[in-house]
């Protein structure tokens, strides 16, 4: 889960430090254009920093959705030569990566390093960037490695004199370096730095023995096993835009286990979780079933019709009874669909962001959300971050928090489940600019015991001033 997550000037998010300590459901609310998309939107653009992770590296599918040509318009007021992008994430470790890291710790000879043993809880990642104003094509860079607040890495790079200087102050034992190179590799420091790290030449103090060799590569390999977790905890970040919501008539095989950030193979996400016939996926064709008819989907088949190579799908309309193909379905039901089909069809344990799961849902479906949320996360371990403009979502929480009862479909009948929430799990922020320099700014709002802000949602309470002031 992502613990804390600190960020700089990154879209409207300008100098002043925004700060989220995140929940297992953390929501978003606030005026359109405040910054709450931004907040998703940098954490999935760290996650494409697994598989692309030079930190100027921008993947196609993400620019339309991001809304952007290149990563320079990402950088507040699209001045990467005077703006540092400045960010840091805190991941809270699971029991048993806790238990095997400490076990790592013990192998490692921290005095002869110049340090004392870490305390293992939390795993930290820390990077400020900016680009050289003489060299656009260079930049500098500070990264942090931390091991809850204990920095297990922590160097800079600068560019002086036509080169480039690098200095450590973690280790503080490994000697300043010139002439290192200009890419920063995100999530792969370790990697880069594995022969500084190892080679007992580029250390002060240490003497060139065999033993001491063989504790700095256990150092080294302490430090890329930290990054990898980081990797991996990051590989398993989901959003779904707000530009989701077109299901297809038909796909093509093969079947799928996740969705695309638009919503895209939906359908073959489908035909993976009802086709199979292996155990696991007859509980989530189940689950599929369940939460399809508490959205008015019901009777949810997906698989090849006689006669064809291809996917397709169909349902009972809750209302006339009829089969259907899916493609009959509304828009709102296209939308719900897709955020169904993700949690259900990867691995549990990840963070799924989503804009506006509300959109073109009526609000009696809108209150049905939390509970899909509770589920998701009290069984299947979810992390789940949103935006909305919906009040019906945030007051819908109270029935999570209080427990709350549902019937659903599943195979060869219906099911009565109950969801619930602790009031731990939920964090509201109100997102917002500032009057003075329209930059994006975050108060988390305190809840009521049945898990509702105190005193209500602050842009939500201004409109409706203002709608009953003409009123009455």
């Amino acid at each position: 889960m992502i613990k804390l997550l600190k960020l700089k000037n990154f879209r409207s998010i300008g100098e002043k430090e925004l700060s989220l300590t995140l929940k297992p459901l953390t929501i978003l609310v606030g005026p359109s254009g405040s910054g709450k998309s931004s907040i998703l939107y940098f954490i999935d653009w760290l996650a494409t920093k697994v598989t692309d992770p030079a930190i100027e590296g921008l993947v196609p599918q993400v620019k339309a959705i991001y809304g952007v040509t290149s990563f320079s318009e990402l950088i507040h007021a699209c001045k990467p030569e005077e703006k540092e992008l400045d960010w840091s994430l805190r991941i809270q470790l699971s029991r048993g990566e806790i238990t095997e890291l400490e076990n790592r710790v013990e192998d490692i000879d921290w005095a002869l390093l110049g340090f004392e043993k870490p305390k293992i809880n939390t795993l930290g990642y820390e990077v400020r960037y900016k680009k050289v104003r003489s060299r656009p094509d260079y930049f500098e860079y500070n990264l942090k490695l931390l091991i809850d607040s204990q920095r297990i890495l922590d160097f800079t790079q600068e560019y002086k004199g036509g080169d480039y200087h690098t200095r450590f102050s973690q280790p503080p034992k490994v000697k300043p370096m010139t002439g290192t190179g200009k890419v920063l590799h995100i999530f792969q420091a370790s990697d880069i730095l594995s022969y500084r790290l190892e080679n007992v030449s580029e250390w002060e103090g240490i003497e060139d023995k065999p033993e001491n060799r063989d504790k700095l590569r256990m150092f080294s390999m302490f430090c890329k096993e930290l990054e990898e977790i980081l990797r991996n905890k990051l590989g398993q970040v989901h959003l779904l835009s707000a530009l989701r919501g077109a299901v297809e008539g038909s796909a093509q095989l093969p079947t799928l286990d996740r969705v695309g950030r638009r919503g895209e193979d939906t359908l073959r996400v489908l035909g993976d979780l009802i086709t199979s016939d292996r155990i696991e996926r007859t509980k989530k064709a189940n689950d599929l079933m369940f939460w399809c008819s508490v959205f008015g989907l019901r009777d949810i088949v997906a698989g090849i019709p006689k006669g064809t190579s291809t996917l397709g799908s169909h349902y009972k309309d809750e209302w006339s009874g009829l089969e259907l193909s899916l493609p009959s379905a509304s828009q709102g039901c296209f939308q719900v669909l897709t955020i169904i089909a993700q949690l259900l069809a990867v691995e549990p344990g990840g963070v799924m962001l989503i804009e506006e799961p509300e959109l073109s849902l009526h609000p009696e479906y809108q209150t049905r959300l939390p509970i899909l949320f509770a589920d998701a996360i009290k069984n299947r371990g979810w992390q789940i971050i949103i935006t909305t403009h919906s009040s019906f979502v945030i007051l819908a929480l109270a029935r999570a928090i209080a427990g709350f009862k549902r019937k659903g479909q599943i195979l060869g009948g219906w099911e009565e489940r109950e969801f619930k929430l602790d009031l731990s799990d939920i964090a509201i922020y109100h997102i917002d600019r500032t009057p003075e320099e329209g930059v994006t700014r975050a108060e988390i709002l305190e809840l009521s015991e049945e898990g509702l802000p105190r005193e209500g949602i602050p842009s939500f309470i201004k409109t409706e001033r203002q709608l009953l002031g003409e009123i009455l």
